[in-house]
């Protein structure tokens, strides 16, 4: 049986290379992605970051990166690009 855990469990946990979400509660794993979806994911970012760049939005980050989406739902994902 999984074991669940909340945010600030998860987030005090040490830092791993693996990549790891928190999806209600449940640590899981995903797989790696493939070479085309990273393509994409590359092709992407450098498209946004000189554009967010120029307009000072912020900064353009790429997975792996804790992104809290609901506290409440113990919700914490690694999206490709932040």
């Amino acid at each position: 049986m999984n074991e669940h855990h909340s945010v600030v469990e998860y987030l005090s946990g040490p830092e791993e290379l693996t990549r790891k979400e928190l999806v209600w509660g449940i640590v899981r794993e995903p797989a790696a992605p493939t070479c085309s979806h990273q393509a994409v994911v590359v092709r992407t970012v450098l498209a946004l970051a000189p554009f967010v760049a120029r307009h000072a939005l912020g900064r353009v980050l790429v997975s792996p990166v804790d992104v809290v989406l609901d506290e409440s739902k113990a919700l914490v994902l690694q999206p490709d690009i932040v």
